[in-house]
């Protein structure tokens, strides 16, 4: 009983800390798919493709940002179901609320 406990609260804790940077992954990926056409079109001395271009990059960091939270948000639920079947107070679940708590800290800045 005791090892199932145990690693029913590490798995949490692995996929909590594994969420954002999936999600990062995803989104880049998917990005880089989607728009490649897009990009490979782009002529940078005629001024609308310019213009186009900077459109399409700002709002692909905002796509990045929120699915970034959005993984935060998952994987900082994660971590609390971790934290609370742990042990101590010190391990992988505290270790994941801090890894998915600091981005939003810092996105709640922007």
């Amino acid at each position: 009983m005791k090892t199932r406990n145990f690693s029913s609260h590490f798995v949490y804790g692995v996929l909590s800390i594994a969420s954002p940077i999936i999600a990062i992954a995803g989104i880049i990926i998917y990005q880089s798919i989607t728009h490649a056409e897009f990009w490979g079109s782009i002529d940078p001395k005629i001024d609308t493709d310019r213009t186009a271009a900077a459109m399409m990059a700002i709002s692909e960091y905002v796509s990045i940002l929120f699915w970034t939270v959005i993984g935060c948000f998952i994987g900082f639920l994660l971590a609390l179901k971790s934290f609370y079947q742990q042990q101590k107070i010190f391990g992988i679940g505290l270790l994941g609320m801090v890894v998915n708590g600091l981005p939003w800290i810092l996105w709640a800045f922007l």
